[in-house]
């Protein structure tokens, strides 16, 4: 990993298989992330990217889940004061 893209110093090595996150990409070179303290530029030849999504909700969709859950929270909530002693007797 280098400094800057092209013939900057090398940094330090990057094992393969690993996952790093992508900062920018450029003239054949990938900007990433190694942690919190270190970036550089990897040669794009030695980068694979994939992107990690999240499925997409509709506003309509995300309003019928949350009134679901509403529901769901009421029936127990319900359920849950009736587990009381209940029916007739006599103490003695």
């Amino acid at each position: 990993m280098r400094q800057q893209d092209g013939d900057s110093d090398c940094l330090t090595m990057v094992p393969g298989g690993q996952t790093y996150e992508v900062l920018s990409e450029s003239d054949g070179w990938t900007e990433v992330r190694v942690d919190d303290s270190m970036t550089g530029y990897v040669s794009s030849d030695y980068v694979e990217i994939t992107f990690d999504t999240v499925k997409a909700v509709s506003v309509e969709e995300a309003e019928a889940a949350r009134i679901a859950a509403e529901e769901e929270a009421k029936e127990t909530a319900g359920s849950s004061r009736s587990c009381g002693k209940t029916g007739t007797g006599s103490s003695k």
